[in-house]
């Protein structure tokens, strides 16, 4: 079999879990030692002696984009030895000579004997002229596989289709500016203010009071509420709101006093308060204001930002004491004050991970024009106005 390093024979690596390490043993971590080795000619990216480079591949019978990128990465930790290959995208393998409880036994000497030559012949190049290596690699790299970040009101304004849009923006960015104020009431209420569960003005203000208690029947009432604004569910009077959470839950609350408090404290765990597999979260918790209960709900997971002001706005209109965690990256979000993350990897990203709000993914630019991506006018603008970060510097050991 022929063992060319191309983009298709690289990927056959990628075909097992993110989480999945293969651990090495014989020949093949023989391999990897050597790799790691090779690699080690190279100054350390940073304090814990990682290596790094990328290299690029052709790609079988690929005329737009003839060649696919893809780096390495290569440390030591203790007795744990790696490699890792991506494409800093959604494709990624890790190789070591341990298991850490999540690997698995292969043998990659097939793979590992030809990228090995690969890695010399780079690597010898950087030792000769690393100015030409960087320079290539700055000038030719992707800006799908690239990271930066880009004014919010330049990107919704050069791609539309990106803009976050609740259906009342004005009343969206009201009601956000509100809670934004209330987030900061709750936080400073004092613990021994008289509260029921009527939701009371707290001095005229548009503040419902923190509930004595919770239970699972007060829970699901404001379940539902979110429940039905993410999906947009019709609400149904004969159906009561225990029976409605049984439904969407599939379970019972037969072991469950449902107007206790202790049995509140034993059922709200795991994902009870999970809007489908949304990544979204209703809970009720009395953190704080201690000894008052307060519903919480959180946005964070960034694919859903519209569908989570909505449910925002819903549990506000309801009356619900609630805090949301996010209102005021929301906010900045709604009136386009901050940035966005250019990243290629946007699978699972959370909104609490950096300090831009949401993140945004380029197409590669030989698929511009094509049916639902940006065109080429839009792409090349929104390189023109990102800030871009600068790629890893690669020098020779000795002299960086």
């Amino acid at each position: 079999m022929e063992r060319k390093m191309t983009q298709a024979f690289i990927g056959r690596i990628f075909n097992r879990s993110w989480h999945e390490e293969t651990v090495l043993t014989g020949k093949s971590l023989e391999l990897m030692l050597e790799i790691n080795k090779t690699l080690n000619a190279l100054a350390p990216i940073d304090d814990d002696g990682t290596r790094y480079l990328w290299f690029e591949v052709p790609k079988d019978g690929h005329k737009r984009k003839p060649t696919r990128w893809f780096f390495i990465s290569t440390s030591i930790y203790k007795d744990y030895i790696y490699i890792k290959v991506s494409d800093r995208d959604h494709n990624v393998c890790v190789m070591s000579n341990k298991d850490r409880g999540n690997g698995r036994c292969e043998d990659m000497a097939w793979f590992l004997e030809p990228f090995l030559e690969m890695i010399k012949e780079i690597v010898s190049k950087i030792m000769k002229n690393p100015d030409a290596y960087n320079d290539y690699v700055e000038k030719n790299l992707p800006y799908r596989q690239r990271t930066g970040s880009i004014k919010r009101s330049d990107l919704n304004r050069i791609f539309p289709h990106y803009k976050v849009e609740p259906k009342d923006l004005n009343r969206a960015i009201e009601i956000l500016h509100k809670l934004v104020e209330r987030n900061k009431f709750y936080e400073k209420m004092d613990e021994n203010l008289s509260t029921d569960c009527d939701g009371k003005i707290i001095d005229n203000q548009d503040i419902p009071m923190p509930y004595d208690k919770m239970s699972i029947r007060t829970f699901c009432k404001f379940y539902r509420i979110a429940d039905e604004a993410f999906f947009h569910l019709n609400h149904d009077e004969s159906i009561d709101d225990l029976e409605y959470y049984k439904r969407r839950k599939f379970i019972k609350f037969d072991e469950y006093d449902v107007d206790s408090v202790t049995d509140f404290k034993k059922f709200a765990n795991d994902h009870y308060g999970e809007l489908g597999l949304s990544r979204m979260n209703v809970h009720a918790t009395d953190f704080y204001v201690k000894g008052k209960w307060l519903i919480t709900f959180g946005i964070s997971y960034s694919a859903y930002i519209a569908d989570g002001v909505e449910i925002a706005m819903a549990l506000y209109d309801s009356g619900a004491p609630f805090i949301l965690h996010d209102a005021e990256r929301l906010l900045a979000v709604l009136e386009e004050r901050d940035d966005v993350l250019l990243t290629p990897f946007t699978f699972h990203d959370y909104m609490c991970h950096h300090k831009e709000g949401t993140v945004f993914s380029l197409p590669y630019r030989e698929y511009c024009d094509e049916e639902d991506e940006m065109t080429l006018e839009q792409y090349d603008e929104v390189v023109k106005l990102a800030k871009w970060n600068q790629e890893i510097k690669v020098r020779p050991l000795g002299t960086e």
